[in-house]
């Protein structure tokens, strides 16, 4: 019977026959099926004649005899011509069926014909059989003119793909080729007609030394889908499917039963003669001659004579043709061969140690011909040039002690269009060398700088029309910047199917063409694309080797392990179907869904446009397929589920599942795009709706409920809650009121709404006056501009203030008071106001007032001490001015004058001046009162300046100071004064702990820990007191019989209110060690920090405070 396949629902109807029904299907069994315009389907039956079924009433109509009354037998095959005739075919030849007549007729010109299997139409109106007798083969009947042309399936009407002594016969159905050829069928193999000569024009056949031929030579059917792919059904071989993309790349290649093929092993080198003859060198021993007009393939292979030949272990890496006609050959272990192919002789040149105008190896690499027509070969050891007038080689050789001379193995070598000429290294070097001037320049690859060789080894090199250079190398490809000499690299990262690049060539419009260990790539320098291509294109195997060449009208040879292609660029073009996407699957949790009205799917997934999926179908998934089967396995996808997704998902054809758990409810779109093994992309796609419906408690309905219920709720908890507020803002104010501190509330521009009352009885204003800008009257007028630079800073910035000021009581007297105040954020981080409070700090100020005092006491009392020794330091500049003085009176006395003496003499005096006024300088900024600055002070000059000072004083107790600086120390921010008393403190003590012994002072600086710098003064003294070394830092306390005991302590206060430390440590010989350490100065510090001292303020307005 006939099954009709729904495939909206997956369901089948059946139509049998029924004996007693006669609109039932006329026979069990339908050999054909056809369906004209007008919707009408057409069933050829065995042995039951023609049926016509009319799918709105579904009832069959017979046609069982022609119009001489004779039954028409078995049907082959049905189809519906442009005018809606029918015609089939059978075991009694061709007939016609006239729709309105409702007759059925044998054309005359077609009685002869018995019996036929297929018959096809052309665009001509021309109908074509495959017949089976009397005569078998392919025959054209023309109806306009009543005409038969019979075509025999004859070897002798095939082209060159296939041949045989025996005949074919029709074995199936003819498949039109979309254009304008037939596929026929046949026992003998698949035949193409060319519709266009009226001519068999080639063969398909099985070959068992072939993989990719038929699986046999019985063919039972054939058909081409829309994509352009054959697909052929065999007789107990099963099913072939014929690409002819892979017809892209020609191939010639070793067949192991054919002596007229290449010779088997890896072509490593390919050259093109004007007339066109292909050399092809393999691996291992062969040179292979290929005549490509007569098909005819000459091989040359070593013998252990050498007689005529390549010579025994000929290995052919590398061939030119020079132009005197002779073939140069190089290879692996065996030197460079000439080939005289007139005269059939050969030729060896090798490397000959006693001979230095011989090769400098026998490991040839690269035979390359100049513009010049000089023969270079590269090889182990350099680079060689042939001289032909001696028959010998000059050779470049590397020098051990030159690393710019020539690298060791040169690979490949390439002359650009200004006759520079460039060689490739097996270390991954290019160099460049010029032959006139005997000089060269190597860019050696350094891996940890990207614009540089990486150090692959170099396989060939190009300069592109634009002149740009690029290097193909074992890890990548690199364009040269010749002007910067820097390196740009392209790898799998940018699309490249291998790194390792075999060989480079460019096509007619500026696209490179790359051989690589796993195909060939063609790179668009302009769009800086690739478009990969492999083995399933066509090429010889995806493994290349640096065998490529390129003939003069563009075609290009590429050689790899199993022979070459040989194409034309223009030729290879992309397949421009665009496959239809489906989606081929739904499952729930892993399980496919059934399709029923019940079911989540009421039609089959490709034909669904919607699905409401209930929130518990939590995982889902969909696979989906683009409908192109030329190397599907190379097909491409992207899809998405909108309003979960932002993006694509690109997968390749393994991974054509998309699976999405626990989504939330509402509704998405998933959409999916494929391409077709050439990239070309159906961006339509196909898109499914998907509604995910929520529980109860998610609808719609009960969140208004639940809305309504919390809007209750918080109107409730608003009311309580502005209720609470007020309460606690009166207990707040209260508080602020009652605190014995002084604070503020100001608006976010900075005027205060709000002064508490400790802060209006102390400034005796009112709160009318306090408000706005009004506080400021009680501010110092020394203080104001700091401050209110302090408020726009922080008014600016949002971060809180902190500043030190005096604030006027209203008995007019000023005190110090240090003010903070922070920002108070709404929900949206926006100030809303300012809080601020005052603490008295006057104590405190006096405080350092009178540490102040004292170091400058403890200062000067150290200074007194050393009137002795600074008075020598003094008198020393001043004795050495004085001499030369009385020089420089001398030289101007002489007649005549000696100026330049006397102008010496003056120099020094001028140095002996400034050393002395440097001296007293210091002394004047020991003595000298101030306040503490704090300024950026480097550490290393201060140190020298205390050397420089206490030198005298040490001399005097046998004392040397060394110094151990660290270089590149980073400043500090401290007050210079200060550190220098620290310093003059802790050397004096050293010096003291050695003046009965004398000994070394040793000052040291370094960067330590934490950001800090870290500086010691180590002696040889007398050390430390064990008894009372923890108590050394303590006011008063001192081991000298006449100290203060105050030096220690002042020094402790001074670089602890720097922020950092000080302590003491016995060292394991004699004496101690005394270190301190401070904070690295930070960017952004402020500069020129002068820290005030409480006074009356009415006597000094114009001091200020930072």
């Amino acid at each position: 019977g006939v099954n009709r396949f729904d495939p909206a629902t997956e369901r089948c109807s059946r139509y049998l026959h029924d004996p007693n029904n006669p609109n039932s299907l006329g026979g069990a069994s339908v050999k054909s099926i056809a369906q004209d315009s007008g919707g009408l389907f057409w069933f050829g039956t065995e042995g039951s004649g023609l049926d016509k079924f009319d799918p709105t009433i579904g009832t069959f109509t017979h046609y069982r005899k022609d119009s001489d009354g004779q039954f028409v037998g078995r049907i082959s095959q049905v189809i519906a011509d442009g005018r809606r005739d029918i015609w089939f075919v059978g075991e009694r030849g061709l007939f016609h069926l006239n729709q309105l007549t409702g007759q059925i007729t044998r054309p005359p010109a077609t009685r002869n014909i018995f019996s036929a299997e297929s018959v096809y139409e052309d665009k001509a109106g021309n109908l074509w059989m495959l017949a089976d007798s009397p005569i078998a083969g392919l025959l054209k009947y023309d109806p306009k003119a009543d005409q038969v042309t019979s075509y025999p399936i004859a070897a002798r009407a095939v082209g060159v793909l296939a041949s045989t002594a025996n005949g074919g016969s029709a074995n199936g159905t003819l498949a039109a080729d979309g254009q304008n050829g037939l596929w026929v069928p046949s026992s003998q193999g698949l035949y193409y007609f060319d519709l266009r000569t009226a001519r068999f024009a080639y063969r398909f056949q099985h070959d068992d030394a072939s993989p990719d031929s038929l699986d046999s030579n019985a063919i039972m059917s054939v058909y081409r889908d829309r994509a352009g792919v054959l697909w052929v059904g065999t007789e107990h071989a099963g099913l072939n499917i014929l690409n002819f993309r892979q017809e892209q790349f020609p191939l010639y290649t070793h067949r192991p039963a054919d002596g007229n093929s290449l010779s088997p092993g890896r072509v490593k080198a390919i050259y093109e003669q004007s007339d066109g003859v292909l050399w092809a060198g393999l691996f291992p021993r062969a040179l292979d001659r290929i005549d490509r007009k007569t098909g005819q393939i000459t091989h040359y292979v070593p013998r252990s004579d050498g007689a005529n030949t390549l010579g025994e272990g000929t290995n052919v890496d590398s061939i030119y043709r020079d132009a005197a006609g002779y073939l140069w050959v190089g290879g692996g272990g065996s030197g460079v061969v000439r080939f005289d192919e007139p005269t059939g002789r050969f030729k060896h040149y090798r490397h000959n140690p006693d001979d230095p105008d011989s090769l400098i190896s026998n490991n040839v690499y690269t035979i390359y011909g100049d513009r010049n027509g000089q023969i270079w070969v590269g090889q182990d050891g350099g680079l060689s040039r042939f001289d032909p007038s001696t028959d010998s080689f000059t050779s470049y050789r590397p020098a051990p002690d030159n690393p710019g001379s020539l690298a060791n193995t040169v690979w490949v070598i390439y002359q650009d269009r200004s006759g520079t000429l460039w060689s490739g290294t097996w270390g991954g070097t290019l160099v460049r060398f010029d032959d006139k001037a005997k000089t060269l320049v190597n860019y050696t690859p350094d891996a940890r700088d990207p614009h540089k060789l990486n150090g692959g080894g170099i396989n060939s090199i190009h300069e592109d029309r634009t002149g740009t250079l690029w290097v193909g190398a074992m890890d990548g490809l690199y364009r040269f910047n010749r002007q910067s000499g820097e390196f740009t690299r392209y790898t799998e990262i940018q699309g490249l199917p291998s790194s390792t690049i075999r060989c480079i060539l460019e096509d007619k419009i500026g696209r490179l063409w790359l051989s690589t260990q796993k195909g060939v790539s063609r790179f668009d320098p302009q769009r800086q694309t690739f478009r990969n291509y492999d083995v399933s294109d066509g090429l010889q195997s995806n493994e290349f080797s640096t065998g490529c060449y390129q003939g003069s009208d563009g075609e290009m040879f590429f050689g790899g392990s199993n022979g070459l292609n040989a194409f034309f660029p223009e030729n290879v073009r992309d397949n421009p179907y665009v496959p239809p996407v489906v989606i081929t699957s739904f499952k729930v949790f892993n399980r496919p869904v059934p399709i029923n009205a019940e079911s989540l799917l009421k039609k089959a997934i490709p034909y669904a446009d919607s699905l409401t999926l209930p929130y518990r179908d939590s995982v889902f998934s969909f696979e989906f397929a683009a409908l192109s089967y030329a190397d599907s396995q190379k097909n491409r996808y992207r899809y998405k589920l909108e309003s979960f997704e932002p993006g694509w998902n690109e997968v390749g054809s393994k991974q054509r599942l998309a699976t999405y758990t626990n989504l939330d409810p509402g509704k998405y779109v998933f959409r999916v795009q494929g391409s077709n093994s050439d990239g070309v992309w159906n961006e339509r796609g196909v898109s499914l709706t998907i509604l995910i419906t929520p529980p109860w408690w998610r609808t719609t309905w009960f969140r208004v409920l639940c809305a309504t219920a919390v809007l209750a709720l918080l109107w409730g908890w608003h009311r309580l809650r502005v209720q609470q507020l007020r309460r606690e803002e009166g207990k707040f104010r209260e508080a602020v009121e009652s605190m014995p501190a002084v604070a503020f509330i100001a608006r976010p521009d900075g005027h205060r709404i709000f002064a508490n009352k400790r802060w209006l009885e102390y400034t005796g204003l009112t709160a009318e006056e306090a408000a706005g800008t009004g506080w400021q009257v009680a501010i110092h007028p020394g203080d104001l501009n700091r401050i209110l630079e302090k408020w726009r800073a922080s008014l600016a910035s949002g971060k809180p203030l902190e500043y030190e000021c005096r604030l006027r009581a209203v008995d007019g007297q000023y005190r110090w008071f240090l003010t903070r105040a922070v920002p108070m954020r709404n929900q949206r981080d926006k100030i809303v106001k300012w809080c601020g409070a005052a603490t008295d700090i006057e104590d405190r100020k006096r405080a350092e007032q009178l540490q102040s005092d004292l170091a400058h006491v403890t200062r000067v009392t150290t200074l007194g001490e050393l009137a002795a020794s600074l008075s020598h330091e003094i008198k020393q500049p001043i004795a050495g001015a004085i001499i030369s003085a009385d020089s420089c009176l001398r030289w101007l006395e002489h007649n005549p004058p000696n100026v330049d003496r006397a102008r010496a003499a003056a120099t020094r005096i001028k140095a002996d001046g400034n050393r002395a006024a440097s001296i007293i300088d210091k002394l004047r900024s020991l003595y000298k009162k101030a306040p503490p600055k704090r300024e950026l002070v480097a550490v290393n000059e201060v140190i020298g300046e205390m050397v420089l000072l206490l030198r005298g004083e040490a001399t005097r107790y046998a004392v040397s100071i060394r110094t151990d600086l660290a270089a590149d120390l980073p400043m500090v921010m401290a007050d210079r004064v200060q550190l220098q008393q620290v310093l003059m403190n802790l050397m004096l003590n050293g010096i003291e702990a050695m003046k009965e012994t004398g000994g070394v002072l040793t000052v040291r600086s370094q960067l330590g820990e934490h950001e800090r710098v870290a500086i010691s003064v180590s002696d040889t003294g007398v050390g430390l007191p064990a008894e009372n070394a923890g108590r050394i830092f303590e006011a008063f306390f001192t081991t000298k019989a006449q100290g203060s005991g105050m030096g220690l302590a002042v020094s402790r206060s001074i670089v602890e209110s720097h922020g950092g430390r000080i302590w003491a440590t016995a060292n394991d010989g004699r004496g101690a060690t005394f270190h301190f350490s401070l904070p690295v100065a930070i960017e952004g510090m402020q500069v020129g920090v002068v820290v005030d001292q409480p006074g009356n303020s009415q006597d000094d307005p114009d001091h200020t405070v930072e």
